[in-house]
């Protein structure tokens, strides 16, 4: 009898101090908020991401419980543990969870590809443009995003739909080479053998040296040195001509050089173009006539000459007065 008072007594000690230890515990606070270190994230396929997640209590203090991290739109942009990889062109939201709280990334991937060190073949915009970089032009692994630009500085030379823009920060240290595809039904009147690679510079367009045309591929290609916008130009026509000296006067037995210039509708000199010259008294009169250049002799009286480009812009100055020795 008295084991069984002993026992209860120690019972019911043991209870009580159960009681008191549990209302001594409290309880941990949850999860009210996750802060990001980013809320967006703009990347072109390949190219990676790392966002953070800190879960935090009401107070704004850390808390360290576990994130759980997934995208909607896996196709463009997978996660894991916060790194994002770009896939495919499109948008993607990425979101980290705890607790039932969730913290969102807004994910952008933009046509283009990284440049390595190595070398880059990147395809962009469906297959339109291609980019070459050869081994050691970058120094240092850097993305580049090709887009198609609403051209502020429009020409009507421009082949509709070949404008794309190119941007990295990275410098070249050897030029890589660019492939713009063209659709000829869009160039109308323009000779296909003629079109050539130009890149939009502040006052206008400028041509890239040694830019090609490939008739069967149909293709543009030109070796780039920088970033920027660049589109396939038709050839440009001739659209004004003029000689010097415009009206001189030769003795009979003297010789004149006579010198053409070409410039196309926009005043851009043109070089390189067959020039045909003519007088309305050829034979006795002209020497040597060749390329922008000609030599005049006066051998018999005669009115004027003129020269015409393959464009049949034409320019026409009289050669006279003429006087006797």
């Amino acid at each position: 009898m008295r084991f069984s008072r002993t026992l209860l007594a120690v019972t019911a000690v043991g209870i009580l101090a159960l009681v008191t230890s549990c209302r001594d515990i409290v309880a941990p606070p949850p999860v009210a908020t996750i802060s990001l270190s980013d809320y967006s994230a703009d990347l072109v396929p390949s190219e990676t991401a790392l966002i953070t997640a800190t879960p935090k209590e009401a107070g704004g203090t850390a808390l360290s419980r576990p994130i759980i991290w997934s995208s909607n739109a896996p196709a463009i942009a997978t996660v894991e543990n916060g790194l994002i990889t770009g896939h495919a062109l499109g948008l993607a939201v990425v979101t980290a969870e705890s607790e039932g709280v969730k913290a969102q990334v807004a994910v952008t991937v933009d046509d283009g590809g990284i440049i390595t060190p190595a070398g880059t073949l990147i395809y962009a915009l469906n297959g339109q443009v291609e980019l070459d970089f050869p081994s050691a032009s970058v120094s240092q692994s850097s993305r580049v995003v090709i887009t198609q630009p609403s051209v502020a500085a429009a020409s009507t030379r421009l082949i509709p739909g070949t404008a794309v823009s190119l941007r990295t920060d990275a410098p070249f240290s050897q030029p890589a080479l660019l492939i713009i595809r063209y659709d000829a039904a869009r160039i109308l009147s323009s000779p296909e053998a003629g079109l050539r690679l130009y890149q939009a510079a502040p006052t206008g367009w400028r041509a890239v040296d040694g830019s090609s045309v490939d008739l069967t591929s149909k293709t543009v290609r030109g070796r780039i040195s920088a970033s920027g916008v660049y589109g396939i130009f038709a050839q440009s026509s001739v659209g004004s001509v003029s000689v010097s000296p415009d009206t001189p006067g030769l003795k009979v037995g003297e010789s004149v050089p006579f010198s053409a210039l070409l410039k196309d509708d926009d005043g851009a000199t043109l070089d390189g173009r067959t020039i045909t010259w003519s007088s309305s008294d050829f034979g006795p009169r002209t020497t040597s006539l060749a390329g922008p250049s000609a030599w005049v002799k006066r051998t018999s009286a005669g009115s004027s000459m003129s020269r015409d480009s393959p464009d049949q812009a034409r320019s026409r100055l009289a050669c006279g007065p003429w006087s006797e020795p």
